[in-house]
């Protein structure tokens, strides 16, 4: 089922004169669904549902110390952020729920109270905290990324194509 997205009145075309088509509802993308609507929600629900089901997961692993969990719930989000939050970018909001599955499986696992204060989970071992990474800023750094590889894209390279027309049409907005 096609729906258009978008402007119907406007036609979109590459700089070589092809008409690029209207995106349908989803598509896939290297495995995972897409949605043609701003904001990809299909996406930010699929990251966040599986790095709070890992966090979740882990923390029942028996015997686990915090560095071991810190480093597994690291690598799991980094991995979720570098496959997903590279053509999406992620909001605060996004990233709290993640990360308020991360507080809870460490007070799950007794490393710290229910209701810890965010300086105890966030501060570094040395002065006292549990040294976890925020989620936000590993989506940031995937976006970041993806970011710089399309700025030095070839210039018939489609994601750059991509990029720089949308920093173009965002700066003269």
């Amino acid at each position: 089922r096609e729906t258009a997205v978008g402007d119907d009145s406007v036609v979109i075309r590459l700089t070589d004169g092809r008409v690029v088509a209207r995106v349908k509802e989803t598509y896939r993308l290297l495995g995972h669904e897409m949605d043609a609507s701003a904001g990809n929600v299909i996406t930010r629900d699929a990251l966040v549902h599986r790095a709070s089901l890992a966090c979740r997961l882990l923390s029942r692993i028996g015997g686990l110390c915090l560095r071991t969990y810190v480093r597994l719930r690291d690598a799991v989000v980094v991995g979720l952020a570098l496959y997903y939050a590279g053509p999406t970018p992620f909001d605060w909001a996004a990233a709290e729920k993640i990360d308020v599955e991360g507080r809870k499986a460490l007070a799950r696992m007794g490393f710290s109270a229910a209701r810890a204060p965010r300086v105890q989970i966030y501060a570094q071992p040395r002065e006292g905290g549990l040294g976890q990474s925020h989620a936000f800023a590993h989506l940031g750094a995937a976006t970041v990324g993806h970011i710089d590889k399309a700025l030095r894209a070839k210039p018939q390279e489609m994601h750059g194509i991509a990029y720089g027309s949308e920093i173009a049409r965002e700066a003269h907005a």
